[in-house]
């Protein structure tokens, strides 16, 4: 395979947890030249790196959230109590008793 048209190439990971997920990233130029050199993602209002591994969906999916997104809307849906035709897919917690 001839990678002459390829522009850039990136190289990826994602880490689904059952608590938390989260991915990261570098462009493989700058891995080659300095392979600390990595991007991860900064959710908006957080200073963790991963998310909550939550996902929330409407009932008839068009629309759905992951991660802090999904937390905060099912808790504003509970409050205006619009929530019970929603399907959340909560975090697994381990050790729960």
């Amino acid at each position: 395979m001839s990678d002459t048209n390829i522009k850039e190439i990136v190289v990826a990971a994602i880490d689904f947890g059952t608590t938390f997920s989260g991915y990261a990233y570098s462009w493989r130029e700058e891995y080659l030249q300095d392979p600390l050199k990595i991007y991860a993602n900064r959710w908006e209002g957080e200073t963790l790196l991963q998310a909550p591994t939550v996902v929330l969906f409407n009932s008839d999916e068009t629309e759905s959230y992951f991660g802090f997104e999904a937390e905060n809307k099912y808790a504003e849906l509970i409050e205006e109590d619009e929530h019970k035709k929603l399907a959340l897919f909560p975090k697994v917690q381990n050790g729960s008793s």
